[in-house]
């Protein structure tokens, strides 16, 4: 029998590390949505939302996942026929495709290989292939991979030439990198609440650009309908009841992270991704994403001699330590270890300790600290 000393710690990419003030603000279950505190704890998240998004124009709220917020980008900003691009490189571009090709857009599919990023030559290429293109759907992290798409470099290169809207998907890339939605050209950017904000799912947040808002589509749609929403949102009321919980738990979050400054909030995902690479390469383990890594995940591949199930199974039992593994066709390929959240310098130690602890116990070489040893070198105090 195996003695169980604590709660089980994620690592995975979601949903991530919550804050201690957000969770006893959650903990409170009379919390009426219809109330003016209430309005008022929903403006301030639509407000303090804003600077992570790099846009004066605050995001819309949804009580729905991440995928809510996919689904009513397409349902608001295309109509039946329109033709669209998808940039595929891992499960959740491939999610772009599907919800495009099932609400009857023209979606063509800019393959990328897994663990790669798009070149700007490469989307400005299709789009001059097809001139009518009206949106670009793309991620800015690809959480399935962990690879980071250079949305700046891109857009800088194919805006010049492409009026249509560019949709970014932000879901795992908001407060790990640098979004400047209004600066770069972005028209529509969204994101959930489970991955940087470190809120547990059920939130979705959307921004747009005032130019996507003039080309609104004419599709019939009901939940996910932000003409509903633009008129009650500005005064805290949502068209449907919300995640009240979790709202007021966001508002905390928030509170905290522009406190602690934007840009020392992607500076922190910076150095924990930075760490957690070089402790997984000191290990003998390889990187999945060679170039142009996501901050907010790293993926790599299980030794030769021991499975990526197996790897995931022992860290779990022996330590409740919970890794992600490979989706789609990386399933049993690659593991995932997420660094996003209110995740500390020691917590991002105590995942990688976990692993080493797993790969010896498993029977592949290692020694043991060497990992935990090289991260510790590059972690400093903040």
């Amino acid at each position: 029998m195996t003695l169980i000393f604590s709660n089980k710690k994620l690592f995975t990419p979601g949903p991530t590390t919550t804050s201690e003030e957000a969770i006893r603000c959650m903990s409170d279950p009379n919390i009426y949505h219809r109330s003016p505190e209430f309005y008022e704890s929903f403006t301030n998240c639509r407000t303090l939302l804003a600077p992570f998004f790099g846009s004066a124009r605050h995001p819309y709220l949804f009580t729905s996942s991440g995928t809510g917020a996919m689904e009513a980008a397409v349902t608001n900003f295309t109509d039946e026929g329109d033709e669209v691009i998808a940039v595929v490189g891992g499960k959740f571009g491939d999610r772009w495709a599907e919800i495009s090709s099932n609400y009857k857009c023209l979606t063509t599919r800019l393959e990328v290989t897994a663990g790669t990023s798009p070149s700007a030559e490469q989307i400005s290429n299709l789009l001059a292939q097809r001139p009518n293109t009206r949106a670009l759907l793309i991620q800015a992290s690809e959480t399935s991979t962990g690879a980071f798409y250079p949305i700046e470099k891109i857009v800088k290169e194919i805006r010049p030439r492409f009026k249509g809207l560019i949709m970014v998907d932000a879901i795992s890339a908001l407060c790990a990198h640098e979004i400047k939605m209004d600066e770069w050209g972005l028209d529509v950017v969204i994101a959930g609440s489970q991955k940087g904000l470190g809120i547990p799912p059920g939130l979705a947040f959307i921004a747009f650009s005032e130019k996507a808002e003039h080309q609104m589509s004419q599709r019939p749609r009901f939940y996910f309908d932000l003409r509903r929403e633009m008129g009650g949102q500005e005064a805290g009321k949502s068209a449907f009841t919300p995640a009240a919980g979790l709202i007021v738990g966001l508002e905390q979050t928030l509170r905290q992270l522009n406190e602690y400054g934007v840009s020392r909030v992607i500076d922190h995902h910076k150095q924990l991704t930075d760490a957690t690479r070089a402790g997984i390469e000191s290990m003998g383990l390889e990187l999945f994403v060679k170039d142009s890594f996501s901050h907010a995940v790293t993926s790599f591949l299980p030794p030769k001699e021991v499975s990526a199930t197996d790897l995931l199974q022992e860290m779990k039992k022996q330590d409740q330590v919970i890794f992600s593994g490979g989706q789609d066709d990386l399933k049993g390929k690659i593991l995932r270890m997420g660094h996003l959240g209110f995740m500390s310098r020691l917590e991002l130690l105590t995942g990688l300790c976990a692993l080493e602890f797993a790969l010896q116990k498993t029977g592949a070489p290692t020694t043991l600290g060497q990992g935990v040893t090289r991260a510790m070198g590059i972690l400093k105090s903040q």
